[in-house]
């Protein structure tokens, strides 16, 4: 059986300018006010380098499928970075 797990992922150099964006996103989208700990346990904020990690640790404890949601309002931006700096770091070997 394989394992899938759904993540809010917005990439920016700073960290924390990344999960405040991502923060903002998710309140208008949900119309509520995203907890610090639900923020945290749902996503993966910061650079490519920081959310390649953050994926890794979960593919470490076992998980198959990574499944990235772009918690940003610039969807195609995310997207793009996405495609240019992320994802070439988390192919599998």
């Amino acid at each position: 059986m394989s394992s899938a797990a759904h993540l809010m992922v917005n990439l920016e150099d700073d960290r924390e300018a990344a999960r405040a964006n991502a923060k903002r996103f998710l309140d208008s989208y949900y119309s509520m006010d995203v907890q610090p700990k639900t923020l945290d346990a749902w996503g993966a904020y910061g650079s490519p380098a920081e959310v390649a990690d953050r994926i890794g640790a979960y593919v470490d404890a076992g998980l198959d499928l990574p499944i990235i949601r772009f918690a940003s309002d610039d969807q195609r931006g995310q997207l793009a970075r996405a495609i240019e700096e992320l994802l070439p770091r988390i192919q599998p070997a």
